[in-house]
């Protein structure tokens, strides 16, 4: 079985996370079964995003820098999204995309018959528990080693919104950085490097808050976390080709960012 989790370890103390980018369907598992699986797969997911975090590595090796950690979810968020709060507060349990998805983006249902209690939990134990476990450790690592640890939470986002989406009216800038006052850093900064590099930002909106694993979550205030929505047209064409331009930008801009040590 392949992994759930991919973990790239340095000597940084920063983390790059990339939570949506993956479409693996484990075999294994009782797929959905919609007849458009596929079309939703690539829809949920945050196309080639990862391309911006390697942009990020060439900026700071290219300095000689060391490039960040990074932890990567192999599997669609359609299996599994490690993201999701295991409990009364997540808000996208109302519209059945909680840890275990069980609706697509515009409300169908992904099952027939729908997943049973004991599937969810056992999909929960396979893959939700053991991700935010081995994060978790990465974290303690990197606080052993540095006393402080950075994550930035790398995601994109539809240019218009979907279906499921909470918050529909609010704005929809190039960049949207979101975290929340526990494990903040110093976003104005990277507003700022962002800016200049022709992304515009706004804080929380449209999307709100930062992961933090949950063994750490609003307990250790040397952990900081900023997530990083970039929407979709800044670095990807119509057909989801890329723009390697603003990749560029994009990767340089954070990199710029984390030289003045945030």
């Amino acid at each position: 079985m392949r992994p759930v989790i991919g973990l790239r370890r340095t000597t940084s103390n920063v983390v790059v996370h990339i939570p949506h980018a993956g479409l693996l369907l484990p075999r294994r598992l009782r797929l959905p079964t919609i007849a458009d699986l596929d079309d939703e797969t690539h829809l949920m997911a945050d196309l080639q995003v990862d391309l911006v975090a390697d942009a990020l590595d060439t900026a700071i090796t290219t300095t000689g820098g060391t490039p960040p950690n990074r932890v990567t979810n192999t599997v669609s968020r359609l299996v599994m999204d490690p993201e999701r709060f295991d409990g009364p507060d997540e808000e996208m349990d109302a519209v059945g995309m909680g840890i275990i998805y069980t609706h697509t983006h515009d409300g169908r249902p992904l099952y027939d018959p729908p997943l049973t209690p004991a599937e969810t939990e056992q999909r929960k134990h396979a893959y939700y528990q053991p991700y935010g476990e081995a994060f978790a450790d990465l974290v303690d690592d990197v606080l052993a080693h540095h006393d402080r640890c950075l994550i930035i939470d790398l995601h994109s986002y539809a240019t218009e919104p979907l279906p499921f989406e909470r918050h529909p009216a609010d704005r929809r800038p190039p960049v949207c950085l979101g975290h929340e006052p526990y494990h903040a850093p110093n976003t104005l900064p990277l507003a700022a490097t962002l800016k200049t590099a022709g992304f515009a930002t706004t804080t929380n909106e449209p999307y709100s808050g930062s992961y933090v694993p949950a063994r750490h979550w609003r307990t250790n205030p040397r952990v900081r976390s900023v997530m990083v929505e970039i929407r979709k047209d800044q670095y990807l064409h119509p057909d989801t080709s890329t723009r390697p331009a603003q990749i560029l930008a994009l990767g340089q801009a954070l990199a710029a960012w984390l030289s003045m040590a945030p």
